[in-house]
């Protein structure tokens, strides 16, 4: 075999260090000169430099799964050290393959010792190199082992934030500012060993509000302690031949995106005016008409629910907004594979923050306040969902991936429009926050797996969203929304959404016939079984549902004098995902 000089080894360094750079990885490779002699290599076969682990304790043979008496020790402390130069926080799987594929075979001496070794077998090397099993063979190189850099959550970082501001007076905490924070930030992050990266000012005001809160005793966490209503209920397919829910009753003559008062006529052609048709279907004849397919809405157009859910021998209404003032803290439709329909609602204030961000976002003010935006702006949902009878859908944040793994946004989310304080980003990225610490605190297990079922965005974030308190990498905002029962079959898992009213309709707020229905959401068993459910909405409500399994639909209301606003956060597949997968790219 080759006789493996101090020459190779050096040359083996400067290749490294290049092709690392190359790659731009996080951090940048350094230099390191080995010196590997004879004498060195003999001194570690007598035991010169290294202690005998202690063989008799079976518990200590399991972790030494080497050798460390052997001539492959400095082998591998060497290979060890060259993965912790390319990766210095928690490897993966991904880290090791690429490591093993694209740096090994660039170090010198990978067949004098071992072959190269499996991902397994790399994967060992690395952990007995953080245990510090090779410190001594690297203190005989005058190498540094390097410490990993674990990763911190930002959930962490905000938890310990949190933490600083309340222990904080309050008087102090009144008069804190965003700049303040942020050095608290900076300074939290340096404690924690995490690198620095951007917050919003919104974010900081959201800090010192939550530390306020959370010091009045407004903020403990209720987990565990809410009066929850639980319902037996299940899905049941309406082409089964065993569906006896509601049949919509109402047939939207003219797709139109706001009518400011509907007339509502029995008899098709008698008034030329006429907005909607209330007539009476029969359950086959609706069945019949409807257009199936897996990746289908499997919606009858125009047909929509006006009073049909409201018959009390085929639905059953849940009077939510009832059941709150008799002490009731959350429904909860409980199947039996253990999944759920939750309905809950939004803390008071945080509603009405919700209404004042939305107004902003979709109006301008008297006093000049607000973004105005377009009302293409509004409606760029309609091609992927259909175009409702009424109302509008509009999607903000990531649209596809595309090469390299990386994300394309929608229209809407490509520019940042300002006026005065009021900014895009800065509204989205507050609305997103909002949604996302109520789940924190009172779902966590949902708000878990809302993020693992967007896992094919790769990793990639919206522009407005802030670290860690992000729901889903994109978001559906209705206005006046009114629609026909269907499913959304390309829905990935769970749906939250919230609905509000306008900020200068919180007083004058009715529910104006105003709910969401699920068709196919059986309850009751017997003679007190009803094969759909029927909720009124209102000011800050929240359902949490399965899309792609419950046929769901909003109601069409007669008046539209109240501004009618619904926030979706869901789980989807992205186009292009399997094209630019980075794992395969």
């Amino acid at each position: 075999k080759k006789k493996f000089t101090q020459h190779d080894r050096h040359d083996y360094m400067r290749r490294a260090h290049k092709f690392c750079t190359h790659k731009n990885t996080a951090v940048h490779a350094r230099s390191t000169h080995i010196v590997a002699h004879s004498n060195i290599i003999s001194n570690m076969s007598t035991g010169q430099q290294h202690t005998q682990p202690d063989r008799d304790n079976h518990r200590a043979k399991k972790k030494h799964r080497y050798s460390y008496l052997d001539k492959g020790a400095p082998f591998r402390a060497i290979v060890a050290h060259q993965f912790r130069q390319f990766c210095r926080i928690n490897k993966t799987k991904k880290d090791l393959e690429y490591f093993a594929k694209n740096l090994l075979p660039h170090i010198p001496g990978t067949n004098v010792h071992y072959d190269a070794p499996n991902i397994r077998s790399l994967g060992r090397w690395v952990d007995d190199y953080d245990e510090g099993m090779y410190d001594d063979i690297l203190a005989v190189y005058n190498e540094t082992p390097i410490k990993i850099q674990k990763q911190i959550l930002p959930e962490v970082v905000n938890s310990a934030v949190l933490d600083k501001l309340c222990a904080l007076g309050m008087e102090e905490l009144e008069k804190y500012t965003p700049q303040k924070c942020f050095a608290l930030l900076n300074l939290t992050r340096n404690e924690l060993g995490v690198p620095q990266s951007s917050r919003s000012r919104w974010w900081a005001c959201r800090m010192i509000v939550r530390a306020k809160k959370k010091k009045r005793g407004s903020c403990k966490k209720r987990r565990g302690k809410k009066n929850i209503r639980k319902i037996s209920a299940k899905i049941i397919d309406i082409f089964s031949g065993v569906w006896n829910g509601a049949v919509p009753d109402a047939y939207v003559i003219e797709h139109k995106g706001l009518v400011t008062k509907e007339i509502v006529v029995i008899d098709e052609g008698k008034d030329s005016n006429a907005t909607i048709l209330n007539k009476a279907m029969e359950k086959e004849e609706y069945l019949s008409g409807i257009k199936r397919g897996k990746n289908m809405r499997e919606a009858l157009e125009g047909w929509c629910y006006l009073h049909s859910d409201l018959d009390e021998e085929k639905s059953r209404k849940f009077d939510f907004e009832g059941e709150k003032a008799k002490g009731i803290d959350e429904l909860c439709f409980e199947f039996e594979d253990k999944t759920a329909v939750v309905v809950s609602a939004l803390p008071q204030d945080d509603a009405d923050r919700m209404a004042t961000l939305l107004s902003k976002l979709y109006s301008i003010g008297g006093d000049n306040t607000g973004l105005g935006l377009d009302i293409k702006h509004f409606c760029n949902s309609h091609k992927m969902r259909g175009r409702p009878p009424r109302g509008f859908m509009t999607s903000f944040g990531l649209l596809s991936i595309i090469e390299g793994g990386l994300a394309s946004l929608y229209n809407n989310t490509k520019v940042n429009v300002e006026n005065g304080d009021d900014v895009l980003f800065d509204i989205l990225g507050e609305m997103e926050a909002i949604l996302h610490d109520w789940l924190e605190e009172n779902h966590p297990d949902i708000l878990r797996q809302l993020k693992k079922d967007n896992e094919k965005y790769y990793g990639n974030v919206p522009p407005y969203a802030d670290e860690g308190r992000m729901i889903s990498p994109r978001v559906v905002i209705s206005w006046m929304l009114g629609n026909e029962p269907h499913r959304d079959p390309k829905d990935n898992g769970l749906s939250i959404v919230l609905w509000v009213v306008g900020k200068d309709d919180i007083q004058k707020v009715s529910q104006d016939n105003w709910r969401f229905v699920f068709q196919n959401l059986s309850t009751g068993t017997g003679n007190e079984r009803r094969d759909t459910t029927s909720i009124p909405l209102f000011h800050g409500i929240i359902i949490i549902y399965d899309g792609k399994k419950i046929r769901h639909a909003t109601t069409v209301s007669l008046t539209n004098m109240v501004n009618k606003f619904g926030i979706f956060h869901g789980s989807t597949n992205p186009q292009g995902y399997k094209k630019h997968n980075p794992n395969k790219a």
